[in-house]
């Protein structure tokens, strides 16, 4: 691998240009997908996402402490800070979201680039480097997923670092100006993900080997990248771990799950969202690894080695099982690691006539790959089916698949994925609280009220008892019911849900000035918080406050645009005013957003029945009864039309 500043020539026009085309082609069908798993909490649930949340609020340990999916220790701001603008930009439509991170991708691979020809490879090199970057498999779940930007954001800061890094080497300046202009993207690569701290190492061993430095002169030089690493550990630790979280280390699980990291670098097959099993094929990526290393350093080939010793650091900052307890192997943790993996492949492999040939034969296979991939992220409903198919074994996936399919009114086969995430995983609670709200909806409150009560003793306190009162309520027990939500806000005061069931009983028994008092204390508990917004526009709509209830749930659509129970009564309301257009597209909207949803479809057969278009009314009424058979009024109607428009054929 030769070091040669002078092989990187101008000229490089078209091979950016190249890089843009081949970043959108292969992650083109992810464009079109959908907020998939923890995109949903993170983007559309998350309050601190919304306008009127302060910028400043997202750098707080505050913030990241109360946010359910930063229980681990997770200090983000800086994707959370790209979302917020997404937001302004794209509301909640996915395409924006989606393309930011292909530009992102992109970004990431042209500063691949411009680094490959700073370490002295050829522009051929260079590009061959930054393609493999692009194309490889594994940055799929790193692209298509937009939660995962905190890769795609570390990896642009990361490299943006290294590359000013090497430019200021041959600077006259001072080592105090050279951090003074390097710091800020220090900063913003650990604010993008915590894996970024290990970049102080990687300099270093850049220095060391490439360089071949002293290490007394290796640590002066990257002394302030190792504080700033070191500062940043200790704020994560003080301040946002848990006690007890991730602690003590998980030698044995992390050693397999570098293995299985280290192969699918150069083996990407078997992609999945889950992955549960380290089988002896996983242990070819250690080996193979470590042979290159010893390789290259008895060649003397210092850039290889190093690159190759970069890989292995980058495997291991991602590792730690320990810390990482909800997914502990992850294919989108590996992106930064792909970078050394391929400047090696595209200055070793690029700088032979046999290494050019099996590169141009896995550039077009890797894209292939990739692109194949990216269709997985099409909808919630593709990707845990294929997840499903993929690892049958995981309760996690038969119980988001259940999600999937009740959201699209398949609810006996969400029953059944359900039933199988117990039966994989009896300690789960998640399967016990959806059948139990499936049962509850179905009327079946006995084994509604079993559900609930498993729930309760697998440790979900909360939804548990929340999904009982519901029960207790439904029975006429409302003092029943009352006591049992101030009990559970004496133990948790803060809990918006339980304030909000409260504001139900008092509906429920009348109350609707008390039911409005505890509405508004949810929401001002959680200013976002869905249901109590959607039951402030209930409460309206049965005190006969037309205008109150089309101006709050207008309010509760600008904020949870796929809210199809309040698109539904938004739809009567503008029905009712006369506003028949309106209507029918809100009806519309609802049955987009939750094909399975009966009432939506009900009512927009209405709607169409009361302008005249007797085919299309009909069309619902016989979806209805698909979803609901029982659906009385749905059957009349569908055979009242079904004789009109006979009578109409025969005349």
């Amino acid at each position: 691998m030769q070091i040669s500043a002078d092989r990187f020539k101008s000229g490089k026009a078209k091979y950016l240009l190249a890089l843009f085309i081949l970043a959108f082609a292969v992650h083109a069908p992810s464009l079109f997908g959908t907020f998939v798993w923890d995109d949903e909490a993170l983007i559309q649930e998350d309050q601190g996402m919304r306008p009127q949340a302060g910028v400043l609020e997202v750098f707080t340990p505050a913030y990241w402490k109360q946010n359910a999916l930063a229980a681990e220790g997770r200090y983000r701001p800086l994707r959370a800070l790209t979302f917020m603008a997404d937001r302004q930009f794209w509301q909640e439509k996915p395409f924006g979201y989606n393309l930011t991170n292909i530009v992102l991708d992109l970004i990431a691979a042209i500063l691949l680039f411009f680094l490959a020809g700073k370490l002295g490879l050829a522009e051929l090199g260079a590009f061959l480097a930054a393609a493999l970057f692009v194309v490889h498999p594994v940055h799929v779940e790193a692209v298509a997923w937009i939660k995962n930007r905190t890769e795609l954001l570390m990896a642009v800061f990361s490299l943006s670092f290294f590359l000013l890094f090497l430019r200021l080497r041959s600077s006259a300046s001072g080592r105090a100006v050279k951090w003074l202009k390097l710091s800020p993207l220090y900063i913003l690569a650990l604010f993008s993900k915590e894996s970024a701290a290990a970049l102080c190492a990687t300099v270093s061993l850049y220095l060391f080997i490439v360089e071949e430095e002293r290490p007394l002169d290796v640590l002066k030089e990257t002394l302030p990248a190792w504080l700033m690493s070191g500062a940043f550990v200790a704020f994560i630790l003080i301040f946002l771990r848990s006690p007890g979280a991730g602690s003590g280390p998980h030698l044995y699980s992390s050693a397999l799950a570098m293995a299985q990291y280290m192969r699918l670098l150069f083996f990407p097959f078997g992609l999945s969202a889950e992955r549960q099993l380290v089988t002896g094929i996983d242990f070819i990526g250690p080996v193979l690894m470590a042979a290159l290393a010893v390789y290259f350093w008895r060649k003397k080939s210092r850039l290889a080695l190093f690159l190759s010793l970069w890989a292995i650091i980058a495997v291991i900052s991602v590792s730690a099982t320990g810390l990482m307890v909800s997914r502990p192997i992850a294919e989108q943790r590996l992106y930064m690691a792909v970078v050394p993996v391929a400047l090696l492949g595209g200055g070793v492999l690029g700088g032979t006539a046999p290494g050019l040939w099996l590169l141009l034969i896995l550039l077009p296979l890797f894209s292939a790959l990739s692109y194949v991939r990216s269709l997985d992220w099409k909808d919630p409903l593709v990707f845990w089916e294929k997840t499903v198919r993929q690892t049958p074994g995981s309760a996690r996936a038969h119980s988001n698949l259940g999600v999937a399919y009740e959201r699209t009114g398949r609810v006996y086969d969400a029953v059944s994925e359900y039933q199988a995430a117990i039966k994989l995983d009896p300690s789960g609670v998640e399967p016990y609280l959806n059948l139990g709200a499936i049962l509850f909806n179905a009327g079946k409150l006995g084994p509604a009220e079993g559900m609930y009560a498993e729930a309760f003793r697998k440790g979900g306190v909360s939804e548990a008892i929340i999904g009982l009162s519901r029960i207790y309520l439904a029975e006429g027990e409302a003092l029943k019911t009352r006591k049992l939500l101030e009990e559970l806000l004496r133990e948790d005061p803060s809990n918006a849900a339980a304030v909000n069931m409260l504001g139900i009983t008092f509906m429920v028994a009348g109350d609707a000035a008390k039911a409005g008092e505890y509405y508004g204390k949810a929401l001002a508990m959680d200013p976002g918080f869905e249901d109590a917004m959607y039951n402030q526009a209930v409460l309206l709509q049965q005190q006969g406050n037309v205008p109150g209830a089309l101006a709050a749930y207008e309010r509760l659509l600008k904020e949870h645009p796929a809210s199809v129970n309040a698109l539904n009564n938004y739809g009567i309301l503008l029905d009712m005013s006369g506003r028949k257009d309106e209507a029918i597209a809100m009806f519309k909207r609802a049955v987009q957003v939750s094909p399975g949803y009966f009432p939506a479809h009900y009512n927009l057969g209405n709607a169409y029945l009361d302008k005249g278009m007797n085919l299309d009314a009909l069309s619902e009424f016989v979806r209805v009864l698909q979803l609901d058979p029982g659906h009385k009024k749905a059957a009349e109607k569908a055979e009242k039309l079904r004789k009109t428009l006979g009578e109409n054929i025969k005349k």
